[in-house]
């Protein structure tokens, strides 16, 4: 897991950020350590643990990007059953 660390901080330092805490690499959770999305995906859970929102996260996403990782947040979509351009009876 040591590589992991080193990879992970490694993108941190690319965006000037401060690289992992032990505790918070004790915190991440991976089903695939190889996948640059998951990873790209507990760095931005990191930063916003840190409570910075938007310039690390917005740097996060770009270099994100620069990748070809895509980590956008997933919009919450609220299903109805209302079928729009039905006719009224």
């Amino acid at each position: 897991m040591e590589n992991l660390k080193t990879v992970l901080n490694s993108i941190l330092r690319k965006i000037n950020e401060p690289t992992l805490t032990d505790e918070e690499f004790a915190t991440l959770n991976f089903d695939d350590v190889t996948c640059l999305y998951e990873q790209y995906k507990q760095l931005a859970k990191v930063l916003r643990q840190r409570g910075d929102e938007t310039n690390a996260l917005d740097k996060l996403k770009l270099q994100a990007k620069i990748n070809g990782v895509d980590i956008r947040r997933e919009k919450n979509i609220e299903i109805t059953n209302i079928f729009i351009g039905g006719s009224l009876e």
